[in-house]
């Protein structure tokens, strides 16, 4: 399975035929591709693998930016990638612990808790999203 945050976001908008309008190699500036943007005010840092809107004062990470390009919620957002994401291959969900392979190698979560940080909670309640359902897909 592929975390989707792995995603990488400028591979994610060259799939869309979305081109940085200069590439400095660690990041890229980018029109904004939700917006009309007269000046290239959205930055990729390729390393981080995170974005930001200076011309709105936004940015965040491939979910925040699939949320903002089609106007949708996270879980909307999550569910677009899950089914279109070929390569995953979920295990059995057996007495509360899930098993799934990525690229070969085998990971196995021990113990599933709900969420209790409290900047995670903040971030899924900014979000407008129930804190039980995010409890239930993350």
């Amino acid at each position: 399975m592929k975390n989707i945050k792995d995603i990488s976001i400028r591979w994610f908008l060259q799939e869309r035929g979305i081109h940085p309008t200069k590439d400095y190699g660690n990041y890229g500036l980018y029109y904004s591709p939700y917006r009309e943007d007269h000046k290239a005010s959205m930055k990729v840092d390729f390393n981080k693998n995170v974005w930001i809107d200076y011309g709105i004062g936004e940015g965040g990470s491939i979910i925040d930016l699939v949320m903002k390009l089609e106007n949708c919620s996270f879980i909307e957002a999550a569910n677009r990638f899950e089914r279109n994401t070929a390569n995953v291959n979920l295990g059995s969900n057996a007495d509360n612990n899930l098993s799934f392979h990525r690229d070969n190698s085998a990971m196995t979560i021990q113990n599933i808790v709900p969420i209790t940080h409290p900047k995670l909670i903040a971030w899924v309640q900014e979000r407008k999203i129930d804190l039980s359902l995010a409890n239930f897909y993350c």
